[in-house]
């Protein structure tokens, strides 16, 4: 739920996913459902290290990454110096900042309303 691919015309073609793959692979069947080709996804859990994303994107003629804001434990920094080595541009989604009383998981929203009087 909540994943908007927005694939248009003919952007599938060249389309790839590579992290992020939820339990279940709802993504995956997501991608395939769009009409993205088999050969065209690359189903990988990473963080991936620069040799790896450079071999990668040059193998599949990338010309634009576009990845979330994972951090240095996603594996961003590999990311951004690989398409530096490429000139690739790489488009990073930040995410929104927190909202103020929100919970982050259930087991959150749980442990605070079990500490109500």
């Amino acid at each position: 739920a909540g994943h908007d691919l927005g694939l248009r015309g003919h952007a599938h073609e060249h389309f790839g996913v590579g992290r992020g793959l939820p339990e279940g692979g709802e993504v995956l069947a997501r991608v395939l459902e769009l009409g993205v080709p088999p050969q065209n996804v690359s189903a990988m859990v990473g963080p991936f290290s620069h040799e790896f994303n450079v071999a990668q994107w040059r193998a599949w003629s990338v010309g634009a990454v576009v990845t979330k804001d994972s951090g240095a434990q996603g594996g961003l920094p590999a990311k951004l110096s690989a398409a530096r080595e490429l000139g690739v541009p790489l488009i990073v989604v930040r995410r929104p900042d927190a909202v103020p009383g929100a919970f982050s998981s259930p087991e959150a929203l749980i442990g605070s309303l079990k500490e109500l009087p």
